[in-house]
């Protein structure tokens, strides 16, 4: 086994943790060693080469030593983490209606604790690596950006059409006058607005996710029932 996949290891089990086990929160030990192993993965393994010369890639995008370990790691965690969101995705499948939104809003509670403790932890890869790709143009976000770019690709998009599904349906209760927990589609429709955009680098994209996917169907929506109703109650 490499140092790469060594270290790689060490910190997929930490991140495993943190995802699966967010609300119970973990040992400052842990935090410790798992920020250590980001540190080591992006400026240990630079000099690994016999006798420990520096070697710089042939990186079409940075000519700085060590940044094929910082997009190595990077890209680790991307496939690492899309991974864990399609099992979650697969998971909502066992839901429904009121209880698939109490699942979504479940998980998506201890996702965003999850996100903001790994943007930490990778805080030396988020200092160096991807400013320096950033300062140099290139698309490559933040971790924590990173995080609700993948539960949107990997999750959100896989259920939306049966979590909005859920969401109207529970909305149409309540026009009815019937019992319904209405913080359920608050707590989703907040998910859709910290979701941002495809484009999350574009401040003017930003509600995207929430205009494209709540919005304008819940006005289209809203029209045909009031006029529905309209209807009925002239025929009365």
């Amino acid at each position: 086994m490499s140092d790469a996949d060594r270290i790689w290891s060490e910190l997929s089990v930490g991140v495993d943790s943190i995802l699966n086990r967010s609300e119970e929160g973990f040992e400052k030990a842990l935090y410790v060693r798992l920020y250590t192993g980001v540190y080591n993965f992006c400026t240990s393994l630079k000099s690994s080469l016999p006798g420990g010369t520096y070697y710089t890639p042939a990186d079409a995008s940075s000519t700085v030593h060590g940044s094929m370990y910082g997009r190595q790691l990077y890209t680790r965690l991307n496939d690492h983490v899309s991974q864990y969101m399609i099992q979650v995705a697969e998971k909502s499948r066992e839901f429904s209606g009121d209880d698939l939104l109490s699942f979504y809003n479940r998980e998506w509670i201890k996702y965003g604790d999850a996100a903001k403790t790994i943007h930490h932890i990778f805080d030396y890869l988020n200092r160096h690596w991807i400013q320096r790709e950033q300062d140099e143009g290139n698309n490559v976000c933040d971790i924590n950006t990173l995080m609700f770019r993948l539960w949107r690709n990997n999750f959100f998009m896989d259920v939306r059409n049966s979590l909005l599904e859920s969401v109207f349906s529970l909305m149409k209760r309540i026009r009815d006058g019937q019992v319904a927990d209405l913080n359920l589609v608050k707590s989703v429709v907040d998910s859709f607005v910290s979701l941002g955009s495809d484009d999350m680098a574009s401040g003017s994209k930003k509600m995207e996710v929430y205009d494209s996917y709540f919005l304008k169907p819940f006005i289209e929506g809203s029209r045909q029932y009031y006029e529905a109703e309209c209807e009925r109650v002239l025929k009365e």
